[in-house]
């Protein structure tokens, strides 16, 4: 495990309970940093346009955005972990509530996975995560699906899924077909790879996974 950030969004996280390890760098995207107030925690970080949260916090480091700007306030919290050194981030309410805002998301985890630091998005139902030209091992367990699509690119190649109860070896996953849709554990570790490509994974939330 590499150097450990919290990103705290401003999504839905009705599903979310925010478990905050105690070595975690904490960040608040705008209006993430009323679920952490209302916690009782005070982030490292508060960062965004603060038009979610309607006021700029003053009991910690801010760093304030225009409400124009290139990239969404999560992304921009992301880039500043990845700035201060760290390549470890998990991510909640990151998920829910705007469509757009999800499915941009599912972009920043490639782009960032494509530069070798590792972000997931997590709720109290699933982890979603990317890899590129790599792999990833998941514990055993005796039920929970498994869903793992090629995006940020047209297909990937030499995608391998070993341990699951639909085995894949050194095989194509194209973005316009969604054959790796709910695979299942049969109560065997799990190892998911890609030789040359971007995968986005999909598996269950389960404490000691996270990070």
């Amino acid at each position: 495990m590499g150097k450990l950030c919290c990103i705290i969004g401003a999504g839905d996280i009705t599903n979310t309970t925010i478990n905050i390890p105690d070595c975690a760098f904490i960040i608040s995207a705008d209006g993430g940093y009323q679920y952490l107030a209302d916690l009782g925690i005070i982030p490292d970080l508060a960062m965004g346009d603060f038009d979610s949260l309607g006021y700029v916090p003053d009991n910690t480091e801010i760093i304030v955005f225009p409400c124009e700007k290139d990239y969404p306030d999560m992304m921009l919290a992301v880039l500043e972990a990845v700035k201060r050194g760290y390549d470890d981030i998990l991510i909640y309410g990151a998920m829910g509530g705007r469509l757009d805002h999800t499915i941009g998301n599912l972009q920043m985890l490639c782009a960032f996975s494509q530069k070798g630091i590792r972000v997931k998005l997590v709720d109290d139902v699933v982890v979603v995560t990317a890899i590129t030209d790599s792999y990833m091992e998941l514990a055993a367990r005796n039920k929970g699906t498994v869903s793992v699509f090629a995006f940020a690119c047209d297909y990937a190649e030499g995608v391998s899924i070993e341990g699951l109860k639909y085995q894949l070896t050194d095989s194509i996953l194209r973005a316009n077909e969604p054959l790796g849709v709910s695979n299942e554990f049969i109560g065997k570790s799990a190892r998911i790879s890609v030789r040359n490509g971007t995968l986005i994974i999909i598996y269950p939330s389960k404490e000691g996974d996270l990070i």
